[in-house]
């Protein structure tokens, strides 16, 4: 993702010997003869390259002395000496954007994990997680902002490379983001279980997770495309006022209910509903028509069951991003001790310890989203693990009761139909070859893996059973589209801190680097547990080959100087770096210094002298 930009200023370059120039303390890193042209011989002089701000270096040309052997006596020796910039890794528009958007949480992070060093020893784990997750929700809100703003902007100009490809960018950057945070991050809300929250997280990201043609996404592209065109043609028909005896249906569709199985499997409950209220034999029911009854009482079971399939109550991404905005109210010690668990969240954050702060259950009961919600689905919404068991449980029976009616089924004159519904029942109640078939066979190991903890492995956990899991769909399926993803979505299920920064490194931003390793270490439990088992307190330990400095504060440097390069964004690599404990000061100090002087102003100071 680098970008180079070449500046070329006006100022004018003096004769002088530059081994041993330095722009305050910045040395020549390479000097290179130079020759040809209109200045040739002994006075033609040097390239110079030396490091500028952050991600830049500095390429100058400059005569050698007057003096210098076969030099022209007539000649003052100055040129017209040009100064070149090489940037790379600069933060410009979202990109940029989205820096400015989040540097106060990461901001209000640091200072939620100095009070829990600060304060009891015991409490400073849960502590550490309760920040880490309102720091998580906070990223994760203004990534979904920035990633839709610029799918609509891609959406509008769609001979625009540059915005499908930020739209494509941002898009994954927010799935990657939200997986770590659903494994790293207080796994199930402190539960532990994560099978629902995977299936959300694949619901709302499977468009950026390079899936290729057989994903569910294009299969349902298709589907609708065919959909529409079934409408089409009925509506053709009708203005020519012919028969209907043979016309398409939307159920005709090709994959119709391949795609119906694939999205009851993966718990896409709402287009799944949806789909199967495209059938015909709704609205010839409700004309009437007799022989449209058995399909319709199939499918209303089926349907039925779907809208109260049970799961794991989640807290709001709103409710926490409310709180972690109450960072910006703390200014005074005393009075942040006299409320710890308004700065380590309210209600929402059930580690931080400390009393409930109802206050944040009522402004969600208020909440549009919350009112509107579907009340028969909201009555099989577990809050702990064993209340899902125990729902999931009776649910299972409900649904083996249905596919033991043989008269239901027997009822039903469309085999399709039957089928279809027969397949999609026996995947909700959890059997291993039926979960494979619905998903298809050309899926890939994602899909598989997701419709797994959907349909048989309900209780999910990040500690190895994650890792178990994709690993067995990679071997049932291949190699997903993308190898590159592949890589980064097996390292944060495997909950891998170093191979997930690694994997991070290679394909996406300084800017994502540093805050999700910033992320995974307040989820280890800060630093004073640098030693724990934790996954993130890896990135936390010193380095020796980094002069003391860990992989953590060295992904922070790095972010800041790619801050640090471009005049309009100078400003928050000064608050960047100030939070690298061992190279921050040098840093600030260097950025300080050399922002006085344009490139080529050392040069023209040293040859006036």
């Amino acid at each position: 993702h680098a970008r180079a930009a070449w500046h070329v200023p006006v100022a004018r370059v003096g004769a002088m010997e530059l081994d041993d120039v330095v722009d305050d303390g910045a040395p020549v890193i390479a000097s290179l003869p130079m020759g040809g042209g209109a200045v040739r011989g002994p006075g033609a002089g040097k390239l110079c390259v030396r490091w500028g701000l952050g991600n830049e270096l500095r390429i100058v040309r400059a005569r050698g002395p007057a003096d210098a052997a076969g030099a022209d006596a007539d000649d003052p020796g100055t040129s017209q000496g040009a100064a070149y910039v090489v940037q790379w890794g600069c933060l410009t528009g979202a990109s940029k954007s989205l820096a400015d958007a989040t540097l106060a949480p990461f901001e209000r992070l640091r200072h939620r994990l100095d009070l829990a060093a600060q304060g009891d020893p015991s409490a400073e784990p849960a502590r550490c997680a309760a920040a880490a997750r309102l720091f998580a929700a906070a990223v994760s809100s203004q990534l979904s902002a920035h990633a839709d703003a610029a799918s609509e902007r891609a959406a509008a100009a769609p001979e625009d490379a540059s915005a499908a490809a930020s739209a494509g960018y941002l898009a994954a950057s927010r799935a990657a983001w939200q997986l770590c945070h659903t494994v790293f991050v207080e796994p199930g809300d402190g539960t532990g279980v994560v099978s629902g929250a995977l299936v959300d997280w694949f619901r709302e990201n499977a468009n950026a997770l390079g899936l290729g043609e057989s994903g569910v996404t294009e299969r349902l592209r298709a589907l609708l495309v065919d959909i529409a065109a079934v409408a089409d043609e009925k509506n053709d028909e009708a203005m020519r006022e012919s028969s209907s005896e043979f016309a398409r249906k939307p159920e005709d569709a090709a994959n119709y209910w391949g795609c119906f199985k694939a999205l009851v499997a993966l718990g896409w409950t709402d287009a799944a509903v949806d789909l199967a209220h495209l059938h015909s034999c709704w609205d010839e029911w409700r004309m009437g028509k007799a022989s449209a009854k058995p399909h319709a009482e199939l499918l209303e079971a089926v349907v039925a069951l779907l809208r109260c399939a049970p799961r794991l109550e989640r807290v709001d991404e709103a409710e926490l991003v409310e709180e972690e905005a109450f960072g910006d109210d703390v200014v005074d010690e005393e009075e942040t001790f006299g409320e710890p668990m308004r700065v380590f969240g309210g209600r929402a954050s059930r580690r931080g310890g400390g009393e409930r702060d109802d206050s944040f259950a009522a402004r969600r009961r208020d909440r549009a989203d919350a009112r509107d919600r579907d009340p028969i689905a909201a009555k099989f919404h577990a809050t702990s693990a064993p209340q899902l068991a125990a729902f999931r449980e009776a649910w299972t029976r409900q649904v083996r009761r249905v596919l033991d009616d043989n008269a239901l089924f027997d009822s039903c004159p469309d085999a399709d139909l039957a089928e279809g519904a027969r397949d999609a029942l026996r995947a909700m109640a959890g059997e291993e070859s039926a979960v494979a078939r619905a998903v298809g066979d050309d899926a890939g190991w994602l899909e598989l893996f997701v419709a797994e903890a959907r349909c048989r492995l309900h209780s999910l956990r990040p500690s190895g059973d994650c890792a178990a899991l994709a690993r067995r769909c990679v071997a049932a399926r291949g190699a997903g589209a993308s190898p590159e993803m592949d890589r980064l979505l097996l390292a944060i299920l495997e909950a891998d801190a170093p191979a997930v920064a690694s994997a991070c490194s290679k394909h996406l931003d300084a800017w994502f680097l540093a805050n999700v390793a910033e992320l995974l270490v307040a989820a280890a439990g800060g630093e004073s547990w640098a030693e724990s088992a934790f996954a993130g307190a890896a990135l936390r330990r010193p380095v020796a080959t980094l002069r003391g400095a860990s992989q953590a504060e060295l992904h922070l440097v790095e972010y800041g100087a790619a801050l640090a390069t471009r005049k309009n964004t100078r400003e928050s690599a000064m608050r960047v770096f100030p939070r690298c404990h061992t190279r921050g000061a040098g840093a600030c100090d260097a950025v300080a210094r050399a922002a006085a002087h344009p490139p080529g102003a050392a040069y023209a100071r040293h040859s006036l002298a």
